[in-house]
């Protein structure tokens, strides 16, 4: 029992030890901290911080959808992610009409289930790549002047060629 009782003696003494010393340094530099923290209004910065990254989950962009009658612009809402302008509008077109554009009799040629493989920009051609199941829509064209539109929202001088899988598909 004595080597136990030394052991754990010792212990209690390194702790005291620990505590003091973590005493002093507090005495002597937390005025300090606590003032450079009070002017550098740290907190003020951080909550304007945090305002600000929570603002940039959403991003909105001018898709194409197809009224009874003419081809609509509207803006669609997409979360935002580590990736170029022409690849979140895509995504927000992809993603379908919301449900104001539905009431409003807004359509989308391009079927449900269709993920976007990928976006190439080259000599003033876009070519947007898109996934098998374009190739079952209703009107091909129409899906086309969608795809097309949108990304003449973000270049208007650039060409779309649409490809499926990387096989050319339209026009």
């Amino acid at each position: 029992m004595g080597k136990r009782a030394n052991w754990i003696g010792g212990l209690m003494l390194l702790l005291l030890l620990y505590l003091i010393m973590l005493g002093a340094l507090l005495y002597f530099f937390a005025p300090g901290i606590k003032e450079n923290f009070e002017k550098g209004a740290y907190i003020e910065r951080f909550c304007r911080y945090i305002d600000r990254e929570k603002d940039k989950g959403n991003v909105t962009y001018k898709v194409a959808f197809y009224s009874p009658y003419e081809s609509v612009m509207r803006n669609a809402s997409v979360e935002k992610k580590p990736t170029d302008e022409i690849h979140l509008s895509l995504e927000a077109l992809l993603k379908g009409p919301g449900e104001e554009e539905i009431k409003e009799g807004l359509v989308s040629y391009i079927p449900k289930g269709t993920s976007l493989v990928g976006v190439t920009i080259e000599d003033g051609i876009a070519f947007v790549d898109l996934s098998e199941e374009i190739k079952e829509s209703e009107d091909l064209k129409k899906a086309y002047e969608q795809v097309s539109r949108t990304v003449e929202s973000i270049y208007p001088d650039v060409r779309t060629i649409l490809l499926s899988n990387g096989d050319p598909l339209y026009p």
